[in-house]
């Protein structure tokens, strides 16, 4: 594609009608870090770096677009800057989603995208590498390469060469370099003639030479079928010795290879048994340790802490390592249907600060989708929008974030914090990972697992959040499908939330005239069931490839049984 063909794409998304009558001239400077945008009535200078400052001057253009006249110079942060997404936890990208994300991201004047894949793309001669996982072909790959950079977007693949392999592993073809059931057995040949097939896709599909090797949470390395070979284990020596053999065939291929960096530190840590515990790590890695770190850039990545001593902590252990540092923060979308916008971007900020102070020159928005990912893709962009703060101006701007942000979606931040409304129905402070509408969704009836948080006044504070999303529904011109979403599962909450606590205190009270009234709630609270998931499968459509939409399918039809069964015990 074309750079004006990038552009006209560019202006479509963000609205024609802002460029109108508008004489722009476009001029690439050789400090890849410079933007200059200067208007005066309809003439228009943009003076850029690099690709994707140019299309951050686009948004700013739209966003002062009512003066006459405007002079503005920033400079880059970050030699690289943007999102993650998650197409491995059952919801890979369709191709006009991810160029949507890749195009957005651009538009924040963030410079690279990752799609990270478990094992959802081609590999030549392996059939059951992806199978039944909307796997991304190579030409899919190499379209997506394309358009990335069109757009001055580095499309960096990001794989797994170690664990979180379950998919790949639960079929017998991969019996003979099955450790465990999400690890690959470290050290056989048949184990790094898969990598080899992995990395080469990569290096075919790719223009960037860089690549994401994974690397995290391998903590059960060694622990399964490869104890019955080798009953003396040093899993440190057994990680590193692994790690060196992917890193020397990333170099064979020309590949530059970045990993999460979380295993260094818990192999460190003998009392680390979890993925949570090496944030207590104190101190430096052994020099022996150090000294067999491969030529890989490490990933500290952080979602949790809102104590910016344990960043300060991590990051000087990390810098220790003399390797490139990047910094992975998390726009909280894997918690349920619903993100946890506000304390994500909090979470982040003072994430983002440390690694200033630090020297850190690259960021990661990393994106999840665990256990379904039953949340729009697209509720990450608000945290892009806090990226895009810090990438051209150094610091937050609330106002200016809100005012980019409804920019380049449609949407200010006032109206996409309403999606995290549905699971702040309790008084008091939130967690980072409160996730009750997902509770209050899937629970049974009958067994009433959750019914201790469940409480009256949230059937009205349910049916507000309904009114209020249905409102932003309809205000939002490009997502309003998200919040409708999201309106049909707190109408449904409205009833289902509290039906378990109704219905024990009706039949411990043998009320039998409450017990027809919520007779009549169950059939209405399976209706509303129906309705949400008919809304939530239009949503998934839009975003996601039609692979994964059957896990979540299932479980919303396991709670329709036993809505079904209830009825009909209750009768």
């Amino acid at each position: 594609m074309e750079l004006i063909e990038a552009i006209n794409l560019a202006i479509e998304f963000l609205g024609k009608q802002y460029f109108a009558n508008l004489d722009i001239k476009y001029s690439q400077d050789s400090n890849k870090d410079l933007l200059e945008v200067h208007k005066n009535e309809n003439k228009v200078d943009i003076r850029y770096g690099q690709k994707a400052s140019l299309f951050y001057a686009l948004a700013l253009l739209k966003r002062h677009y009512k003066e006459k006249d405007i002079n503005i110079s920033l400079f880059r942060h970050f030699d690289a800057n943007g999102l993650m997404h998650d197409c491995s936890r059952n919801g890979p990208l369709n191709i006009a989603q991810a160029k949507q994300m890749i195009l957005v991201s651009a538009l924040f004047g963030l410079n690279r995208f990752m799609l990270y894949s478990e094992d959802v793309y081609e590999l030549k001669d392996e059939p059951f590498f992806g199978y039944f996982r909307g796997k991304y072909t190579k030409e899919e790959l190499k379209e997506l390469d394309r358009y990335a950079s069109s757009f001055g977007v580095e499309l960096v693949p990001c794989i797994q060469t170690l664990s979180h392999l379950y998919h790949v592993l639960k079929w017998p073809r991969f019996n003979n370099i099955k450790d465990t059931s999400y690890t690959l057995s470290v050290g056989e040949e048949e184990t790094y003639q898969l990598i080899d097939k992995m990395l080469e896709t990569c290096k075919e599909c790719f223009s960037s030479k860089n690549i994401h090797i994974g690397m995290d949470e391998a903590i059960d390395m060694a622990s399964g079928s490869f104890i019955y070979k080798d009953i003396s284990l040093d899993k440190k020596e057994l990680f590193l010795s692994h790690l060196n053999k992917v890193v020397t065939l990333c170099k064979n291929k020309g590949l530059h290879p970045m990993m999460w960096g979380d295993m260094f530190f818990k192999l460190e840590n003998d009392n680390s048994n979890g993925h949570v515990d090496w944030y207590q790590f104190k101190g430096k890695l052994s020099d022996n340790t150090k000294k067999l770190i491969p030529d890989v850039d490490l990933i500290y990545w952080d979602y949790y802490h809102d104590n910016q001593k344990v960043y300060d902590r991590m990051f000087e252990a990390f810098k220790d390592t003399n390797r490139r540092v990047v910094f992975a923060d998390g726009a909280i979308s894997w918690i349920g249907y619903a993100p946890n916008i506000i304390q994500s971007m909090q979470i982040n900020e003072i994430g983002i600060k440390s690694a200033v102070k630090h020297g850190v020159k690259e960021l990661l928005i990393t994106a999840w989708g665990d256990n379904g990912n039953e949340c729009s893709v697209v509720s990450s962009y608000p945290t892009l929008a806090l990226h895009s703060m810090y990438e051209f101006y150094g610091k937050n701007n609330k106002k200016e974030l809100s005012k980019i942000l409804e920019t380049v979606t449609g949407d200010p931040l006032s109206r996409w914090v309403l999606l995290q409304d549905i699971n702040h129905v309790r008084e008091g402070k939130m967690l980072a990972f409160e996730n009750s509408s997902k509770q209050f969704l899937y629970q049974d009836v009958l067994l009433g697992l959750f019914d201790y948080k469940a409480k009256i006044e949230f059937i009205d504070k349910y049916k507000t959040i309904k009114r209020k999303l249905n409102i932003a529904s309809n205000n939002s011109k490009k997502y309003g499908y998200i919040y409708k979403t999201l309106s049909s599962l707190a109408d449904l909450l409205s009833i289902k939330a509290t039906l378990g606590v109704r219905l024990r205190k009706a039949y411990k009270n043998s009320d039998k005239n409450e017990l027809k009234i919520i007779l009549k709630d169950i059939k209405l609270a399976a209706n509303k069931l129906r309705k949400f998931k008919e809304q939530f499968a239009i949503q998934w459509h839009i975003e996601n490839k039609p692979f994964g939409f059957e896990v979540v399918d299932g479980r919303l039809g396991f709670t329709a049984n036993r809505l079904e069964t209830a009825y009909t015990k209750l009768k």
